[in-house]
């Protein structure tokens, strides 16, 4: 039973910064299934933390979907995406 929990769909983030156009993430497609373990890799300044707070839905990717559990995140409302975050995600973060 394939039992889909998060979902990228041609998820990309851009930022700006005057008349510079900063792509971070492009056309990320993914599917992560219960029980199914992932881990993000990649060098500094590659967009981990980017994506993950896409992933936690505490940014909105700039084109593309995420889904958590069936939720759309682009389409909750503020408290909906808490509710959310409080019953089925949790964050850790590490410094060094």
């Amino acid at each position: 039973m394939n039992n889909v929990i998060l979902k990228c769909e041609n998820v990309g983030k851009s930022y700006n910064d005057g008349a510079l156009n900063v792509q971070v993430l492009k056309n990320l497609n993914f599917e992560v299934s219960q029980s199914q373990s992932v881990s993000i890799i990649g060098s500094s300044g590659s967009g981990k933390s980017t994506l993950l707070h896409i992933l936690g839905g505490l940014d909105m990717p700039s084109e593309g979907r995420v889904t958590l559990m069936g939720n759309d995140l682009g389409s909750l409302s503020q408290k909906q995406l808490g509710l959310l975050r409080n019953q089925y995600l949790g964050f850790v973060y590490q410094f060094h």
